[in-house]
Protein backbone atom coordinates (compact mmCIF):
# COMPACT_ATOMS: atom_id res chain seq x y z
CA UNK A 1 0.00 0.00 0.00
CA UNK A 2 1.01 3.35 -0.99
CA UNK A 3 2.28 5.47 2.03
CA UNK A 4 0.25 8.34 2.88
CA UNK A 5 1.56 11.72 2.85
CA UNK A 6 1.08 14.01 6.09
CA UNK A 7 2.06 17.40 7.00
CA UNK A 8 3.63 17.76 10.30
CA UNK A 9 4.06 21.26 12.31
CA UNK A 10 7.24 20.93 13.51
CA UNK A 11 8.02 23.51 16.60
CA UNK A 12 11.14 21.74 17.26
CA UNK A 13 9.92 20.77 20.68
CA UNK A 14 10.15 17.10 22.25
CA UNK A 15 6.05 16.56 21.37
CA UNK A 16 6.66 17.54 17.45
CA UNK A 17 10.02 15.57 17.04
CA UNK A 18 8.15 12.36 18.80
CA UNK A 19 5.70 12.69 16.61
CA UNK A 20 7.97 12.63 13.24
CA UNK A 21 9.45 9.65 14.98
CA UNK A 22 5.76 7.86 15.35
CA UNK A 23 4.48 8.42 12.21
CA UNK A 24 7.36 8.39 9.60
CA UNK A 25 7.14 4.50 10.33
CA UNK A 26 3.91 4.23 8.49
CA UNK A 27 3.28 7.41 6.55
CA UNK A 28 5.40 9.88 4.03
CA UNK A 29 6.59 12.49 6.54
CA UNK A 30 6.85 16.23 5.62
CA UNK A 31 6.95 18.93 7.88
CA UNK A 32 6.40 23.04 8.21
CA UNK A 33 8.25 25.03 10.67
CA UNK A 34 6.57 28.74 11.53
CA UNK A 35 8.80 31.03 12.73
CA UNK A 36 6.56 33.11 14.94
CA UNK A 37 7.22 36.57 16.46
CA UNK A 38 8.37 35.88 20.77
CA UNK A 39 8.80 32.38 19.84
CA UNK A 40 12.36 30.82 20.60
CA UNK A 41 14.24 29.43 17.79
CA UNK A 42 14.83 26.33 17.53
CA UNK A 43 18.30 25.50 15.67
CA UNK A 44 17.79 21.54 16.32
CA UNK A 45 14.91 21.05 13.49
CA UNK A 46 17.35 21.60 10.38
CA UNK A 47 19.36 19.05 12.17
CA UNK A 48 16.75 16.44 13.11
CA UNK A 49 14.93 17.00 9.55
CA UNK A 50 18.67 16.36 8.05
CA UNK A 51 19.08 13.40 9.81
CA UNK A 52 15.67 11.41 9.60
CA UNK A 53 15.57 12.55 6.05
CA UNK A 54 12.34 14.74 6.58
CA UNK A 55 11.63 17.36 4.08
CA UNK A 56 11.59 20.77 5.76
CA UNK A 57 9.41 23.91 5.15
CA UNK A 58 10.11 26.95 6.67
CA UNK A 59 6.93 29.78 7.02
CA UNK A 60 8.18 33.04 8.55
CA UNK A 61 6.15 35.69 10.14
CA UNK A 62 8.47 38.00 11.71
CA UNK A 63 8.32 40.41 8.55
CA UNK A 64 6.00 42.39 6.27
CA UNK A 65 2.60 40.85 5.59
CA UNK A 66 2.97 38.22 7.50
CA UNK A 67 4.38 39.74 10.31
CA UNK A 68 1.14 41.78 10.22
CA UNK A 69 -1.32 39.11 9.51
CA UNK A 70 0.23 37.44 13.12
CA UNK A 71 0.12 40.91 14.88
CA UNK A 72 -3.78 41.38 13.80
CA UNK A 73 -4.20 38.12 15.57
CA UNK A 74 -2.56 39.35 18.60
CA UNK A 75 -4.29 42.51 18.93
CA UNK A 76 -7.71 40.70 18.36
CA UNK A 77 -7.89 36.78 19.87
CA UNK A 78 -11.67 35.43 19.17
CA UNK A 79 -10.49 32.84 22.47
CA UNK A 80 -8.85 33.85 25.58
CA UNK A 81 -5.22 34.31 25.72
CA UNK A 82 -2.81 32.36 27.89
CA UNK A 83 -0.59 33.40 30.69
CA UNK A 84 1.30 36.24 28.92
CA UNK A 85 0.10 38.12 25.49
CA UNK A 86 -0.37 34.51 23.62
CA UNK A 87 -4.05 33.78 22.58
CA UNK A 88 -2.79 30.22 22.92
CA UNK A 89 -5.79 28.80 21.17
CA UNK A 90 -5.92 31.62 18.10
CA UNK A 91 -2.40 30.61 17.65
CA UNK A 92 -2.84 27.72 17.16
CA UNK A 93 -6.30 27.92 14.59
CA UNK A 94 -4.26 30.55 12.90
CA UNK A 95 -1.00 27.66 12.42
CA UNK A 96 -2.96 25.26 11.14
CA UNK A 97 -4.92 27.64 8.70
CA UNK A 98 -1.41 28.60 7.04
CA UNK A 99 0.22 24.62 7.24
CA UNK A 100 -3.17 23.90 5.37
CA UNK A 101 -2.85 26.25 2.63
CA UNK A 102 0.87 24.75 2.25
CA UNK A 103 -0.44 20.87 2.50
CA UNK A 104 -2.87 21.88 0.00
CA UNK A 105 -0.23 23.21 -2.14
CA UNK A 106 2.19 19.78 -1.48
CA UNK A 107 -1.48 17.77 -2.25
CA UNK A 108 -1.22 16.42 1.32
CA UNK A 109 -4.59 15.90 2.84
CA UNK A 110 -3.54 15.02 6.82
CA UNK A 111 -2.23 17.64 9.10
CA UNK A 112 -0.38 16.33 12.50
CA UNK A 113 0.76 18.02 15.53
CA UNK A 114 2.15 17.62 18.50
CA UNK A 115 -0.58 18.01 20.76
CA UNK A 116 -0.98 16.20 24.23
CA UNK A 117 -4.35 15.88 25.53
CA UNK A 118 -4.52 17.95 29.01
CA UNK A 119 -0.87 18.81 28.62
CA UNK A 120 -1.50 22.42 28.30
CA UNK A 121 -4.63 23.82 30.67
CA UNK A 122 -5.92 26.30 28.40
CA UNK A 123 -5.39 24.98 24.64
CA UNK A 124 -4.85 21.23 25.04
CA UNK A 125 -7.98 20.14 26.66
CA UNK A 126 -10.35 18.23 25.02
CA UNK A 127 -13.00 20.90 24.62
CA UNK A 128 -10.26 23.58 22.95
CA UNK A 129 -8.72 20.79 20.73
CA UNK A 130 -12.86 19.98 19.83
CA UNK A 131 -12.47 24.14 18.51
CA UNK A 132 -9.46 24.21 17.27
CA UNK A 133 -9.75 21.30 15.05
CA UNK A 134 -13.21 22.77 14.27
CA UNK A 135 -11.85 26.41 13.64
CA UNK A 136 -9.28 25.56 11.05
CA UNK A 137 -11.98 23.03 9.08
CA UNK A 138 -9.72 20.16 9.40
CA UNK A 139 -12.73 18.07 10.50
CA UNK A 140 -10.94 14.46 11.16
CA UNK A 141 -8.16 15.40 9.03
CA UNK A 142 -6.15 16.80 12.25
CA UNK A 143 -4.03 13.96 13.72
CA UNK A 144 -2.61 14.22 17.49
CA UNK A 145 -0.11 11.30 17.21
CA UNK A 146 1.00 11.45 20.91
CA UNK A 147 -2.93 11.42 22.30
CA UNK A 148 -4.40 9.79 18.87
CA UNK A 149 -6.27 6.64 21.01
CA UNK A 150 -7.61 8.94 23.40
CA UNK A 151 -9.68 11.73 20.54
CA UNK A 152 -12.00 10.53 18.25
CA UNK A 153 -10.58 8.58 14.95
CA UNK A 154 -9.34 10.27 12.30
CA UNK A 155 -10.32 9.83 8.29
CA UNK A 156 -7.01 8.25 7.80
CA UNK A 157 -7.48 6.27 10.76
CA UNK A 158 -10.80 4.55 9.81
CA UNK A 159 -9.80 4.33 6.38
CA UNK A 160 -6.94 2.39 7.37
CA UNK A 161 -4.42 4.62 6.36
CA UNK A 162 -3.00 4.66 9.62
CA UNK A 163 -2.85 2.27 11.94
CA UNK A 164 -4.17 3.63 15.12
CA UNK A 165 -2.60 0.98 17.04
CA UNK A 166 0.95 2.27 16.59
CA UNK A 167 0.04 5.73 17.77
CA UNK A 168 -0.37 6.60 21.35
CA UNK A 169 -2.79 7.34 24.33
CA UNK A 170 -0.26 10.31 26.37
CA UNK A 171 -2.07 12.47 28.61
CA UNK A 172 -0.98 15.60 30.85
CA UNK A 173 2.13 17.13 31.58
CA UNK A 174 4.33 14.42 32.32
CA UNK A 175 6.91 13.82 28.98
CA UNK A 176 8.57 10.06 30.27
CA UNK A 177 6.95 8.61 27.04
CA UNK A 178 8.33 10.72 24.55
CA UNK A 179 11.71 11.26 26.63
CA UNK A 180 11.98 7.33 26.24
CA UNK A 181 10.83 7.21 22.94
CA UNK A 182 13.23 10.39 21.82
CA UNK A 183 16.45 8.68 23.92
CA UNK A 184 15.82 5.06 22.36
CA UNK A 185 16.10 6.54 18.83
CA UNK A 186 18.91 8.75 19.96
CA UNK A 187 17.18 12.17 18.99
CA UNK A 188 18.97 15.18 20.87
CA UNK A 189 15.97 16.24 23.40
CA UNK A 190 15.26 19.80 23.40
CA UNK A 191 14.72 22.16 26.58
CA UNK A 192 11.58 20.88 28.18
CA UNK A 193 9.64 23.48 29.32
CA UNK A 194 6.50 26.48 28.71
CA UNK A 195 6.20 29.34 26.14
CA UNK A 196 4.50 29.38 22.50
CA UNK A 197 4.07 27.72 20.06
CA UNK A 198 3.53 24.46 20.99
CA UNK A 199 2.56 22.18 18.16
Amino acid sequence: MKKLKILLLLSGGLDSLVSALILKEQAKIQCVHLILPFSKPSKNISEFCKKQNLKLHTLDYTRGGNLQKYLKLIRKPKFSRGTAINPCIDCHIFMLKEAKKLAKKLKIGIIATGEVLGERPLSQNKKALNIIEKESKLNRKLLRPLSAKLLEETTAEKKGQINREKLLDIQGRKRNIQLQIARKCRVRIPDIGGGMPSL
